[in-house]
């Protein structure tokens, strides 16, 4: 399928868990170190470019950008857990929501 699609030019809607990790945020005057999951459907020709838009919808958050507080030298970082090709009628609506968890990456 991922073939025919390159052939014709067109795009695949993909819907992926996404997991950051090392979210350095400040609770309760604190700085703590937090993970998350959460779930972004995408337009893209194939998987890897539908990972790479969805790792750019995710740093271009507002939200994301306004609770962390990393270093240069300490970066969040992105993951793909899983990938899934979705029906073409599928809506690409992305919520912001987000399941948080303790991180212990990071320095």
């Amino acid at each position: 399928m991922h073939s025919r699609a390159w052939a014709l030019g067109s795009k695949l809607k993909y819907q992926l868990l996404m997991r950051g990790e090392n979210f350095l945020t400040r609770q309760d005057d604190c700085l703590v170190r937090l993970g998350f999951f959460t779930t972004i459907r995408v337009e893209a020709p194939g998987p890897d470019e539908a990972e790479l838009r969805a790792i750019e919808i995710l740093k271009a958050r507002d939200d994301l950008k306004q609770i962390t507080r990393n270093p240069r030298d300490d970066s969040p970082m992105l993951y793909l857990e899983e990938i899934s090709e979705l029906d073409e009628s599928a809506e690409l609506e992305n919520r912001k929501g987000y399941t948080w968890f303790p991180s212990s990456m990071g320095k």
